[in-house]
């Protein structure tokens, strides 16, 4: 994925839903503390995967084993 549209899937995610589910909620990443810092690894993840997949429903996964976190986007 390009440096520009991992950029623009980054920050949508991050000021979407999955802020407030699994950040916020969730406390899935208890590292992170604002949406910055959200949006940067989500970033990292889309610009720098480990493994990457398509999924059903035109999605696809990017995975990251530094952090052990995955990263679904609609295609």
């Amino acid at each position: 994925m390009n440096h520009e549209k991992a950029l623009k899937i980054a920050e949508r995610i991050a000021s979407g839903h999955a802020m407030t589910k699994h950040v916020s909620r969730r406390r899935e990443f208890t590292e992170l503390i604002d949406r910055e810092q959200f949006r940067r690894l989500i970033f990292e993840i889309l610009f720098t995967p480990d493994a990457e997949r398509d999924l059903a429903r035109n999605r696809r996964a990017y995975w990251s084993d530094k952090h052990l976190t995955i990263v679904i986007t609609d295609s």
